[in-house]
């Protein structure tokens, strides 16, 4: 896959596949095109992730801009 290729985690991918599978969903529904269950087998899930924060100190120089 084009997006593996790229190194993209597989949040990204499935970010990217879930807004796809969404238009072709929308398109399907406006019989614009038929429906073929193309994403049957794609991963659309998301990993857990270490949440990241940023300081105090930041978010206030932040603020204060």
């Amino acid at each position: 896959m084009f997006l593996k290729r790229l190194d993209s985690s597989l949040n990204t991918i499935s970010f990217y596949m879930r807004t796809l599978r969404t238009t072709y969903n929308g398109a399907v529904d406006k019989c614009i095109i038929p429906e073929r269950n193309i994403f049957k087998h794609v991963y659309t899930s998301i990993e857990k992730t270490a949440k990241r924060v940023i300081s105090i100190a930041s978010m206030t120089k932040i603020k204060e801009l």
